[in-house]
């Protein structure tokens, strides 16, 4: 995997430049995930090796003179390392409405070892005699990769507290700001004007380089038809099924086109997975792709939108009207091009969701795409 530049940058090169340099597939540097340990059979749980660098304590009304150590452990391999009594020599530890950090010297072999992450870091509080102590909140930084991936990760613990002689209470602390999702499901609700040139989406995350594109179709059915509506599965996604991105606000969508033939999306949502099996709901707005507008340069067509979080997940069933529930006020309509091979498409491949009405009902979408 190689190196591009950074996203935002990306999208604003020219679109033939864009075209010739972006192959399908997985790109940009971020963290490196692999198959947990004690996944078997191919199974998808992914985990990442996570370096501790730094403990932040912020401690609550209820200090403590007792010797506190944290225990960390895997949530993947379950190994585990113990500090030694956090304390230092010329000031007061465990002070209440403190805020004290503790870098790689304080950590004893703990700075040294490799966590296997799958959804965050199991810790606990160990503490001797039998003073009272209240902690507000934990914050474990980490350093993710080597070399040029190298990157830093956070993750929030919450609150613990103590009456008196405490030997652990377990807690997981999970990324702060962030998740960490994977695409499962591409809706698709097309406009009227659909098209039969190549259409690739080009998924990334808004915090790092990470980025992955395909090329969405089928051997047995006409995709990206006008009045359409499509789900594409995990499965459809090839290389970019297991790619994990990086998400604080939201997934940035690239639409790419090429080809002369006109394309209009009424919407576009996503559904991801983050490593703690939520589900969540990207919503990536409408596309307009026309070799007149101002995202077409010769053959080359693309758009970009940053999908935000939804509430809801996208419903899959075989009505149409269930299939875009939370897509907007679509009408059910038969699918252009469809017909017996559509069907056929559905039966084999597990994807197509579209039923076919016997009433065609159309609507005039000959305006910029509707924005729910």
């Amino acid at each position: 995997m190689f190196r591009l530049l950074p996203v935002v940058f990306v999208f604003c090169l020219t679109m033939g430049k864009a075209q010739e340099t972006i192959g399908d597939g997985p790109r940009g540097s971020g963290t490196n995930f692999v198959k947990c340990k004690e996944t078997f059979f191919g199974g998808s749980k992914r985990c990442f090796e996570a370096l501790v660098t730094k403990l932040v304590v912020n401690i609550g009304s209820d200090g403590t003179n007792d010797d506190v150590s944290i225990k960390m452990c895997s949530d993947s391999d379950h190994s585990c390392c113990s500090t030694p009594p956090l304390k230092k020599t010329f000031s007061d530890d465990w002070s209440k409405n403190d805020k004290e950090e503790w870098g790689p010297g304080y950590l004893g072999n703990c700075s040294e070892k490799r966590f296997v992450v799958e959804r965050g870091l199991n810790i606990s509080l160990v503490k001797q005699g039998g003073d009272s102590l209240e902690v507000t909140s934990i914050f474990i930084e980490t350093e993710i990769g080597t070399g040029k991936n190298k990157q830093s990760d956070q993750f929030k613990c919450g609150a613990w507290s103590s009456s008196g002689v405490d030997r652990g209470q377990d807690m997981l602390c999970s990324t702060s700001t962030y998740r960490y999702e994977r695409v499962r499901k591409v809706a698709v609700v097309m406009g009227n004007d659909g098209t039969n040139d190549g259409v690739r989406v080009d998924i990334c995350s808004d915090l790092n380089s990470v980025c992955c594109r395909v090329k969405l179709s089928s051997l047995i059915s006409d995709d990206w038809s006008r009045n359409d509506e499509e789900v594409w599965s995990g499965s459809d996604l090839g290389e970019c099924e297991g790619v994990r991105y990086k998400v604080e606000s939201g997934l940035m969508l690239n639409l790419v086109k090429e080809g002369e033939d006109d394309l209009i999306v009424n919407k576009i949502r996503l559904e991801t997975e983050d490593q703690a099996g939520g589900v969540a709901e990207y919503d990536c707005k409408g596309f307009t792709l026309q070799s007149v507008g101002q995202n077409c340069q010769g053959n080359s067509c693309q758009q970009s939108r940053l999908c935000s979080r939804q509430g809801g997940s996208i419903q899959t069933t075989r009505r149409t009207t269930s299939l875009v529930a939370g897509l907007g006020n679509t009408p059910s309509m038969t699918r252009s091009g469809g017909g017996l091979l559509a069907q056929a498409g559905f039966i084999l491949g597990g994807r197509k969701t579209t039923a076919t009405t016997e009433k065609v009902t159309t609507t005039r979408t000959t305006r910029a795409p509707f924005f729910g």
